[in-house]
């Protein structure tokens, strides 16, 4: 919000840090559609990749791959096909810095490209879907997403605070394995699964407090049955 406020080009666009463009000159083609049509919203495909143990970028599949791609449509008469591919992400789109004023960004820990993409869309009067997957979203491997919640509970163990934030380190140790399964599709889910419940069975302290959280019992539940 903080970018947008102070932009002062016509168009503005989000990219997170650890991403990037699949080419060069990305920015010249999007110009020449600027030039053309002056849409108020143009997006490009997404393609996912990882690296490797090699530190090698790995392609994956491409998302958001618009049947109507390559096209300028405007928002009027074609609803039903917009709400269709307009997607909820708020990356890999070059948006009218106006359109964007007077929309408040949510602090929120997930979802906030759900919750802007769709205030967007009540705005948006003409869209132009670009078919090249220019956006690479880059998914971290296991073995360093999993170094976060390891490093956490060695934080807490090393200044002998988990136990008094037992409850809190039960809380995040459940959570992050459930969602570390829920977005392993570019990995080994099964290593996902066994690593999680070694995680679990190490760490977590089974005490009044724990059964007391149903939606921590949810998720562990669903993890130890491999959901």
């Amino acid at each position: 919000m903080l970018g947008v406020n102070h932009a002062r080009a016509e168009y503005v666009f989000f990219m997170d840090s650890d991403d990037q463009f699949s080419k060069n000159d990305v920015l010249l083609e999007i110009n020449q559609v600027v030039e053309n049509y002056r849409p108020d919203v143009i997006t490009v495909n997404i393609q996912h990749a990882f690296y490797d143990e090699k530190n090698e970028l790995n392609l994956g599949k491409i998302i958001y791959n618009y049947k109507h791609a390559d096209k300028y449509l405007i928002k009027e008469g074609n609803v039903k096909l917009l709400t269709k591919t307009f997607g909820t992400n708020i990356c890999a789109r070059f948006i009218k810095r106006e359109l964007l004023e007077g929309i408040n960004f949510l602090d929120l820990p997930y979802t906030q490209d759900w919750n802007i993409s769709s205030k967007l869309f009540s705005k948006v009067k003409s869209f132009y879907f670009i078919n090249n997957a220019y956006y690479i979203y880059i998914y971290r491997s296991h073995k360093e997403s999993f170094n976060s919640i390891t490093d956490i509970i060695k934080y807490y163990k090393d200044n002998h605070i988990d136990k008094v934030n037992r409850y809190f380190l039960n809380d995040r140790i459940v959570k992050f394995c459930f969602l570390y399964i829920s977005k392993s599709s570019y990995f080994d889910i099964n290593e996902g699964f066994e690593r999680a419940n070694r995680l679990i069975k190490k760490e977590i302290k089974f005490d009044k407090f724990f059964f007391n959280n149903m939606t921590l019992l949810k998720m562990f539940f669903l993890i130890k049955n491999k959901f």
